[in-house]
Order: structure tokens, then C-alpha cells, then sequence
């Protein structure tokens, strides 16, 4: 028999714990066994959740995929931890939502905000989720989110698709911002 977990901590990870915790135990699986599964340790999943850190995406969606779950909905949590467990890092002023954008320093505050929701994806993983080259170059990215040039409306839209937020209505919003 297996020692008892510790308890999750309270902090940005602890959804994220709880939820692949209860996966684990709704398929009555050990560590051992989604270690078997995955090509991962025991140790690697164990960590995952306990609630001590944010773990990578690729853990969280082997472990899930593992237990049967929903990778989709644990890339939910997992960028929802990740969001605030480094909202700590950024400004205050780096958190706005696209309705009060009014000036560019609003914008790229906005789009920022975006981008770290969205678990601070890798940029050519924004530019292949857009299309492939030249829809929203990566090095274009790059300058715009540390302010070295200014948006144009055809790269807020497709940063803000790429970034995931497809709906007609937020795709309005950004349009106007």
C-alpha cells in the first residue's frame, strides 16, 4: 500500500493538483501505473500534483491522457495556473482587459495580458497556429509585445486567433481596441 499524498497547498497550482489528483483516483491508477503509461517517472507525475508548482503543459496532458481524461480541460487549468502564478512578476498596469483599451499603451497592455493567459506560448507556435509563415511572423511578435513597434489591426486579430479567443464577440472588441 502507498503512503497517503500530502495535502495541496493553497496557491495557483492547487486547482490544477486537485483536479489531476481526482482524475488519478476516478481511474484507480498509482504513479506506478501512470508512469507505465507515460513515458515519464513516477516521481515527474507525482510532482505534478502536488500543488507545489505549475508543471509543464506536456506533463499535465500526458498525465491526464493517461488517466483518461480530458487533455483539453487540463490545458485549461495548467493555463490558468500558469496565468496566476506569474501575475506576480508583471505590472499591474500589464493586466487590463481588451474593453478599456483606449491608447497603444492600453493595447499592448491588453495583448500582453493575452499572451500570458494563454500560458506564454513559444512565438512560432503563435505563427503556426495562425497559418505558417508571414500570417503573424514570429520576429513580429517579438517587437510588438516588447514595444518596439505598434500593432496594426490584421496582427491584433490574428495574434488574438492564434492566442486561442476565436468568438465573434471578443474578435469585435479587439477589432475596436
Amino acid at each position: 500500500m502507498s503512503r497517503p499524498e500530502t495535502p495541496i497547498a493553497d496557491g495557483a497550482a492547487c486547482a490544477l493538483a486537485a483536479w489531476l489528483r481526482a482524475r488519478r483516483h476516478a481511474a484507480q491508477l498509482s504513479y506506478l501505473d501512470l508512469a507505465q503509461r507515460t513515458s515519464l517517472s513516477a516521481s515527474t507525475l507525482s510532482r505534478a500534483a502536488s500543488g507545489n508548482r505549475v508543471p509543464s503543459l506536456a506533463v499535465v496532458r500526458a498525465y491526464a491522457q493517461a488517466c483518461g481524461a480530458d487533455p483539453d480541460e487540463a490545458e485549461r487549468l495548467w493555463k490558468q495556473a500558469w496565468y496566476d502564478s506569474t501575475a506576480k512578476k508583471r505590472p499591474l498596469r500589464y493586466r487590463i482587459h481588451v474593453d478599456c483599451v483606449r491608447t497603444y499603451a492600453d493595447l499592448h497592455a491588453a495583448l500582453i495580458d493575452l499572451y500570458h493567459r494563454q500560458g506564454s506560448p513559444p512565438y512560432r507556435q503563435l505563427e503556426a497556429r495562425a497559418g505558417g509563415h508571414g500570417q503573424l511572423p514570429h520576429a513580429t511578435v517579438g517587437r510588438v509585445l516588447s514595444r518596439q513597434s505598434r500593432p496594426r489591426q490584421e496582427f491584433v486579430l490574428a495574434f488574438v486567433q492564434a492566442c486561442g479567443d476565436r468568438s465573434g464577440s471578443q474578435l469585435a472588441a479587439w477589432s475596436r481596441a
